[in-house]
């Protein structure tokens, strides 16, 4: 089978989401088309890394069924916060895989690879020594592609260029709460940050400088430098010593990781 045929079997699943009318509710209009940037940032990662083919085509379906879970999860409960739904949806998305056979016609190996990505693609830290060798670029890839996408997505709601009607989809804080400064401690040295420690608009950008110590291939790196979106981002934040080194850090790991791969 190739990709388009997984595309068309995605296709027809996402199809259950539309409205009479044959559109997307909003929720689901936004993961949609998040979807699509993630199966193209992870298709630009495999050419740039020279992937072999097997290798890319588990990447691309990895990144095609990354947020398969998102759909229900919008209609069930509302929101893409996975707190607030009691869920984990990289866990219920390869839950779902299986359940759904959407990887019907690949092989026992291949299957389990693309399940683990989806599995893993959400986690705050990874257990690489538990994930088999099949996997590891399709997990990689998938989240690399997903910070690129989720970056611009997250920026253009903290700069007021897009709005979501319904405000219970995203939880970005109180703007008035200002930076916590043990989570911008954090992003500086390029630390994990989990999600409920955030407060404010603030720290949630402050966050996203973070993501490029998580970061494991120099293609992506190269996208992010070309695209500026953190020369974006750090505009948005207010001045200070402290931020500023966030910012040189963050520009500092990029473009180290643009001249060699983790892997």
């Amino acid at each position: 089978m190739t990709f388009d045929d997984f595309r068309t079997r995605y296709d027809r699943y996402a199809g259950n989401y539309r409205l009479p009318a044959g559109s997307f509710p909003e929720g689901i209009a936004k993961k949609y088309a998040h979807t699509a940037e993630v199966v193209e940032y992870a298709s630009q990662i495999a050419s740039g890394e020279s992937f072999p083919e097997e290798d890319a085509f588990l990447a691309l379906l990895s990144a095609l069924f990354h947020d398969i879970y998102r759909f229900e999860e919008v209609r069930k409960f509302g929101t893409y916060d996975d707190k607030a739904a009691g869920i984990d949806h990289g866990h219920e998305g390869a839950r779902l895989l299986w359940s759904e056979r959407f990887l019907e016609g690949l092989e026992p190996g291949e299957m389990l690879a693309v399940t683990e990505a989806v599995e893993l693609h959400n986690k705050r830290v990874v257990p690489w020594n538990a994930v088999s060798s099949l996997a590891e670029r399709s997990v990689r890839t998938v989240r690399d592609a997903d910070k690129i996408s989720i970056l611009d997505i997250v920026y253009g709601f903290l700069s007021g260029r897009d709005h979501l009607e319904d405000k219970n989809l995203i939880a970005l804080g109180r703007p008035e709460a200002g930076i916590t400064p043990e989570i911008l401690e954090s992003a500086i040295a390029g630390r994990p940050i989990s999600y409920s420690d955030m407060r404010s608009k603030e720290d949630f950008a402050v966050t996203l400088f973070s993501w490029t110590a998580d970061l494991n291939f120099a293609q992506s790196a190269k996208i992010l430098l070309k695209n500026g979106i953190y020369h974006k981002l750090a505009l948005l934040l207010p001045k200070s010593e402290k931020v500023e080194e966030l910012i040189c850090n963050n520009e500092e790991r990029l473009k180290c990781l643009s001249l060699k791969s983790k892997i």
